[in-house]
């Protein structure tokens, strides 16, 4: 019997993931993490809304300390300005994105590897993905971290756990078309880094996101604040919606 920990955040990419995952796995505990951000309570709406369809599914929703990232600077920490701008915009230099929250992943992945060792999970997944690291904008999703932080995991867990990062070499567009194979309901999933009802339309994530719909001939379903300024031109409606409609 396959088990699995999983670090789900309610959104695309954590959800696509999880939906993975259904198809492999036999007990999946599923890792919520509130550690201070302007979004978080929103995400986890989204996150509780999604599992209602898989009640054998537990969450545990863990309150990370937000004292431990303050003085980052962090646009998703309330402490900077959001940026209104593409994440290519922002990384037109090699360095941190401004929403980056310090060595966040590193202490999700503990999180859940303890968890995982103390509780008899075979295997720990977060959905980190190319788009992500390119040009080291969140250097905790680059390749290289994810590498040190599975070797430390299996080492640190006399082997009993391994870390899977599926998403590594993915990108954004890549997601969202496996999105579509899979049948995810991305209606329900939450990007923004907005605390708002509907998502912004303009932060960087929403920008991320809005794209890939569009480069994959997907209309996002997913309702906007600033949707008079989204051209879904030529994109078809999202294929697994109820009802099928939008």
């Amino acid at each position: 019997m396959k088990s699995a920990v999983i670090a789900f955040s309610g959104g695309l990419d954590s959800t696509t993931l999880l939906y993975s995952l259904l198809r492999d796995v036999d007990r999946i505990h599923a890792m919520f993490f509130n550690y201070g951000s302007r979004h978080n309570a929103v995400e986890l709406i989204a996150a509780r809304h999604i599992l209602k369809e898989w009640p054998g599914i537990e969450m545990e929703v863990v309150a990370v300390p937000p004292s431990i990232f303050r003085g980052s600077h962090s646009a998703l920490m309330n402490e900077a300005f959001m940026p209104h701008k593409t994440y290519q915009e922002l990384n037109e230099t090699k360095g941190p994105s401004p929403t980056v929250v310090p060595f966040r992943n590193a202490n999700i992945i503990s999180l859940c590897t303890a968890i995982a060792e103390a509780q008899d999970y075979d295997e720990v997944y977060i959905a980190t993905h190319a788009t992500d690291a390119h040009n080291w904008a969140y250097p905790d999703c680059s390749p290289e971290f994810m590498g040190a932080m599975a070797s430390a995991v299996y080492v640190g867990t006399y082997g009993k756990v391994r870390l899977r990062t599926p998403f590594t070499w993915m990108t954004k567009d890549d997601i969202v078309q496996r999105a579509v194979e899979l049948e995810v309901p991305v209606q329900l999933t939450r990007s923004c880094y907005e605390a708002s009802e509907k998502a912004c339309g303009i932060c960087p994530t929403c920008v991320e996101r809005i794209a890939a719909f569009q480069n994959q001939g997907w209309i996002d379903p997913i309702a906007y604040q600033n949707e008079t300024d989204i051209a879904w031109i030529s994109c078809k409606p999202w294929p697994h919606l109820p009802g099928g409609t939008k």
